[in-house]
């Protein structure tokens, strides 16, 4: 077999290789996305590879920054969040009670037609890839 037939066969068996891992890799919320969640327009999520989330949105109180955990757990994602900031300032200790216990969900999640799905106990949200 000539050195460049070798090669072009290394080559094929890789590609391939590669595409049929592709298809096997689960899915996956890593990224970031935006949309409307809970009513706050302007949202943006980012989840990390190292299971972190980060959200960004815009409320009448201004800019409000959430950061926090999140597993997944088969189609359920759970989100534990850690620290929310309004203005730079931390507002976790000035949050009522019925905020806080909102802030930890699980919700069911899907990746479908490149956007990421959430529908939780405030109902459906679709979030779109930021790019």
């Amino acid at each position: 077999m000539l050195p460049s037939m070798r090669i072009c066969s290394v080559i094929a068996v890789v590609a391939t290789l590669g595409v049929s891992l592709v298809g096997c890799a689960k899915p996956s919320p890593v990224g970031k996305w935006s949309g409307t969640v809970a009513g706050m327009t302007g949202s943006t999520i980012e989840f990390t590879a190292d299971n972190k989330v980060k959200q960004t949105a815009t409320s009448p109180m201004g800019s409000v920054d959430a950061e926090g955990t999140y597993k997944v757990n088969g189609e359920k994602l759970d989100i534990t969040i850690t620290s929310v900031k309004a203005g730079g300032k931390d507002i976790m200790g000035m949050l009522p009670a019925n905020v806080k216990s909102n802030l930890n969900q699980s919700v069911t999640w899907a990746l479908k037609e490149g956007n990421l799905e959430l529908i939780g106990a405030g109902g459906p949200t679709t979030l779109t890839p930021v790019k």
